[in-house]
């Protein structure tokens, strides 16, 4: 493998990482700038040959896989939290405006 695909793989991997820490902590603001800087690194990264698809590869492919899937249940989590509090907000608003036209 091209030491410059192994390498685009492994930072897209330490963002994904970097993502997943900053969903964890609520820091939902910066996670556009680096899902931007992953996709580009990925798709520098891929399709990889077949020569490329070393143990070392499989090993970070798989990582990033994984920690995709707890951040995107961590997204799933928290957009469905703010339609909760969003409905909430809605219904405070119709008996608001109900009140004031009585």
């Amino acid at each position: 493998m091209a030491r410059n695909k192994l390498t685009q793989l492994q930072r897209a991997a330490d963002l994904t990482s970097t993502m997943l820490q900053m969903a964890e902590a609520g820091q939902w603001s910066g996670l556009p700038e680096f899902q931007q800087q992953r996709s580009e690194l990925l798709q520098q990264s891929f399709p990889l040959n077949p020569q490329d698809q070393t143990v070392d590869t499989r090993t970070i492919v798989e990582i990033m896989i994984s920690e995709n899937q707890q951040l995107e249940q961590l997204c799933r989590k928290a957009q469905k939290s703010l339609q909760t509090e969003l409905s909430g907000l809605n219904q405070n608003r119709k008996a608001v405006a109900a009140y004031q036209s009585s």
